[in-house]
């Protein structure tokens, strides 16, 4: 594959802020849903899933929320294509353990406390930033 753009509507992003801020100081976790096409990812809806993890500083998806995640991709012609979390009191760049957790072929969104946000993906065995482009629709 080669470089991809996000392409993520205004209120999607706004959405996952909110997520973010509502769950702080834990981590927000949740599901992207939409498709991948050869050039660019489109992101046309999120699936808020419930953080298992005990940690502060750790996510954990509750596995039925991955179930209805794809159900409801899957009921609107879309797919599960990635996984969005936050880092209240860190930058939006991957940890150790979101690398060493990372499944290929997922888009990886990261916001951090102060709002600002990036897009990864998994090449080979490491993270690669996706430059992400922001719609109205």
């Amino acid at each position: 594959m080669g470089p991809l753009k996000v392409e993520i509507p205004e209120r999607i992003i706004e959405e996952i802020l909110r997520h973010a801020m509502e769950e702080m100081p834990r981590e927000a976790c949740g599901l992207l849903i939409g498709r991948i096409e050869s050039s660019k990812v489109l992101v046309r809806g999120i699936h808020r899933a419930r953080n298992l993890s005990e940690s502060h500083s750790l996510y954990e998806v509750d596995p039925r929320d991955t179930y209805r995640a794809i159900e409801e991709a899957e009921s609107s012609g879309l797919e599960l294509i990635g996984v969005y979390h936050s880092h209240p009191l860190g930058a939006p760049v991957p940890s150790k353990i979101d690398e060493e957790r990372a499944i290929p072929g997922l888009i990886y969104l990261i916001v951090s406390g102060d709002g600002s946000f990036k897009a990864f993906r998994l090449v080979g065995d490491r993270f690669e930033e996706l430059e992400i482009s922001r719609c109205i629709s």
